[in-house]
């Protein structure tokens, strides 16, 4: 309520940014690779299709994607840390809060080393599910919901590295259990709110450009 000028900078980085994406995917997609792929479903058995042209489509997908997923990614954090600096740092106003530097790399550091660290634990997790499915399916279906709730108690627990890292501008990958202690229900409650609303806001976007479309 106390930024709304910055509120509306952010968002509209964010539909910017989708739309760039959209929009270059689409020019190097095109009508000719759909094309491309309606041929091949009307391969019949013995002919041998001719997929340079479909190979070239795909290398032109993989070299927006190297170009693309980078800006996305710093994008993605700057915009994290402008949220976060526009709380714990009033102070450092600039447009939309929004700047390129040491917070933000301390930022996506942290964020990308718990996302390893979370992504072993749902990759032991699933060699355990797949074990028990041998012993029998009923033990593989509970060793999958105690998977996704680990994995939520995970992030819930380890979701405040990021501001703390912000705000003592040295990386803490841990001090968030601490911070979280006695909370988890409040964030849980605050995470799933707000993603119901990101859905909410996608999906009115998305809306709006179907019928601009």
């Amino acid at each position: 309520r106390k930024h709304p000028g910055s509120v509306a900078i952010w968002a509209a980085v964010y539909i910017a940014t989708i739309i760039v994406v959209i929009g270059l995917v689409a020019a190097i997609l095109g009508v000719g690779f759909i094309g491309q792929l309606s041929e091949l479903s009307r391969i019949t058995p013995g002919q041998t299709p001719d997929l340079s042209a479909l190979m070239g489509s795909v290398a032109a997908i993989l070299g927006a994607a190297a170009l693309l997923i980078p800006i996305v990614i710093i994008i993605t954090y700057v915009l994290q840390a402008a949220v976060i600096r526009i709380v714990l740092r009033p102070e450092q106003s600039s447009i939309g809060y929004l700047r390129l530097g040491g917070d933000e790399v301390r930022l996506f550091a942290v964020r990308f080393v718990l996302g390893l660290l979370i992504f072993v634990v749902m990759l032991v997790c699933v060699i355990v599910c797949a074990l028990l499915a041998r012993i029998h399916t009923a033990l593989a279906v509970l060793g999958g919901l105690a998977t996704f709730g680990l994995l939520v108690f995970l992030s819930i627990r380890l979701s405040l590295a990021g501001p703390q890292t912000f705000a003592t501008k040295q990386i803490n990958l841990f001090g968030s259990w601490s911070l979280t202690r006695g909370h988890f229900w409040q964030l849980f409650l605050t995470y799933f709110l707000s993603i119901l609303l990101y859905f909410g806001i996608s999906l009115a976007v998305g809306i709006v450009f179907g019928v601009i479309g």
